[in-house]
């Protein structure tokens, strides 16, 4: 398995997740807390596991969406990933009035030569990506409730590509207040 963590909204640089030992197990920040929601989806041999890695922050750019992909089918799959490493294209987040928050613009993708950022998932082979909020959001999120969605979809796809679409749903998390105390712990990871 290949892990990555996008770490820059204007430029999608992609650092193998090793390198960032510190965040390969979510936010690991004192000021992070409260273990998000998780939840799984398969449709044609691709399962994504996509899970909100905290769903209470005290400090907005904690909030981190981790998604991996794994090949559940018996034979390979070709996944067109030129978008795969960019949050603001597959991410959303809306407030409690379901009003979009403004994201960061995407860069400019590079052109689609079929063979460019694909991945390929040989059977049981997997690919996880985390998406932090400070990359993709277009300002810092004011305390309140929220709910963040991703989505990737490849519709029509190349003729060697997986096609389908992938979507979380709305899953929730909360900005508390600059120094409210009500949960001052994280629970224990599992």
């Amino acid at each position: 398995m290949r892990a990555w963590i996008v770490m820059s909204a204007r430029n999608a640089v992609l650092l193998p997740a090793i390198a960032l030992a510190g965040m390969a197990g979510g936010c690991d920040r004192a000021d992070a807390i409260g273990k998000g929601p998780k939840m799984q989806i398969e449709e044609k041999g691709l399962q994504a596991t996509v899970e909100l890695i905290r769903d209470r922050v005290r400090v907005p750019d904690d909030l981190a969406l981790r998604v991996h992909f794994t090949n559940r089918s018996s034979a390979k799959l070709r996944l067109n990933g030129m978008f795969l490493d960019i949050g603001t294209v597959l991410v959303t987040v809306r407030d409690s009035d379901g009003q979009p928050i403004p994201k960061t613009p995407p860069p400019v993708p590079p052109i689609d030569d079929g063979q460019i950022g694909r991945v390929d998932l040989p059977p049981g082979g997997s690919e996880e990506y985390v998406y932090l909020g400070s990359d993709f959001l277009g300002e810092p999120l004011p305390p309140g409730r929220y709910q963040i969605r991703f989505a990737y979809e490849n519709l029509p796809g190349r003729a060697d590509e997986w096609t389908g679409k992938i979507d979380s749903g709305w899953l929730d998390f909360e900005v508390l207040e600059p120094g409210d105390d009500t949960e001052a712990e994280a629970p224990p990871d599992s």
